[in-house]
């Protein structure tokens, strides 16, 4: 007779087979609750990338049920994309199958701490030349206050975890979004500033000593949008079974490409142009080009979300939340969670390609 396998009853005994019926894993359970991480661990294989079905066909999470204290399991993989060693992803349809999965551009990541570590070293020595040289004028519990403050900033605004826990969803949220994104229109704007430089006075010292300083002055600026007649989204969508994972990291960027070789000379001409409208205004110039989007409601706006994370699995929630990042934070902690978070999260990048074309190409 058939009963479900409780807390508190004798031993189970579990066999876990495969689907040619061959034994993969044998043992005496006293709280069936371990064994799906049992088996995961002795077969090398992560938990989330198979489920265990019972003789009757039902998940073995919904229903164990337990034959006179034999529990008998068959292990189905899921069809899972495969990770590198660096737990990086391909989360895209349109990169290459056998091309290495990247994460922020980079192709590896041995060593979590130190991808951590290794952008902010600037800031680290920074801070330890303000605690050796600053005015001593400032008491130590000021130079700490800075410090505290400098490290709130990095650890709330400065990182790519933080701005990925402020929007934490599913992968359906995250198709949204990415649907969102596909469906906006590229807008190009070009800006270029011209100015000089003044000679200026000042007065510095007990003494009213005197100096003399250069200073920018902005004369005029000149922007435009480039021409865009006709434009299309290439950028694919999120590949299958990544809802499995249950912690996945995407990185999103956005590129924006000419259509043909006559959009990419008009746009070349239209960028000369604006320069030399700004180098015959005044001695120098600043020229720069940001990509925008557009829903057809507004003249363009960056790229909302550069970093999001899905959580497929309740369990991780009271955990992966931005309120308990913000928590560590203040504490201190948050490097620490950052290591925890970069170990058990798999992680991608995902390209927005969009193509422009200055006329028709129909």
């Amino acid at each position: 007779m058939a009963q479900r396998g409780d807390e508190g009853s004798r031993d189970v005994h579990v066999v876990v087979r495969n689907m040619a019926g061959e034994e993969l894993f044998e043992k005496k359970f006293a709280d069936l609750r371990e064994v799906k991480e049992r088996v995961a661990k002795a077969l090398d294989l992560y938990t989330f990338g198979f489920d265990l079905i019972c003789p009757d066909g039902s998940k073995f999470e919904n229903a164990p049920c337990v034959y006179d204290g034999c529990l008998e399991l068959m292990l189905v993989k899921l069809s899972l994309q495969k990770a590198s060693s660096s737990r990086f992803l391909r989360v895209q349809t349109t990169s290459a199958e056998d091309a290495k999965p990247k994460f922020m551009g980079r192709e590896d990541s041995r060593w979590v701490s130190i991808d951590l570590l290794k952008p902010r070293l600037l800031v680290i020595l920074v801070l330890v030349l303000f605690f050796a040289f600053v005015d001593t004028n400032l008491t130590m519990g000021i130079r700490s206050l800075i410090a505290y403050v400098i490290y709130l900033v990095e650890a709330l605004v400065c990182n790519p975890a933080a701005r990925a826990l402020q929007h934490l969803g599913t992968t359906d949220s995250v198709a949204q979004y990415i649907d969102q994104v596909k469906q906006s229109r590229p807008v190009s704007k070009i800006k270029a500033v011209s100015y000089h430089y003044e000679t200026r006075a000042r007065t510095t010292g007990k003494n009213g000593r005197t100096e003399t300083y250069q200073e920018r002055v902005d004369s005029q600026t000149f922007e435009e949008t480039l021409r865009v007649q006709h434009w299309a989204d290439e950028s694919g969508v999120l590949v299958e079974g990544l809802a499995h994972f249950p912690i996945l990291h995407i990185h999103f960027k956005i590129e924006c490409q000419p259509g043909d070789d006559r959009t990419l000379r008009e746009h070349d001409e239209q960028r000369q142009a604006l320069r030399q409208r700004a180098a015959a205004r005044d001695d120098h110039h600043d020229f720069s080009e940001v990509l925008l989007l557009s829903d057809g409601n507004d003249a363009g706006h960056p790229l909302q979300h550069s970093d999001m994370i899905c959580s497929t699995r309740s369990s991780n929630r009271s955990w992966l939340s931005w309120k308990v990042y913000l928590t560590f934070s203040i504490l201190g902690c948050s490097w620490p969670y950052r290591i925890w978070l970069a170990r058990n999260a798999m992680k991608g990048d995902f390209t927005f390609r969009k193509c422009i074309w200055s006329r028709s190409p129909f």
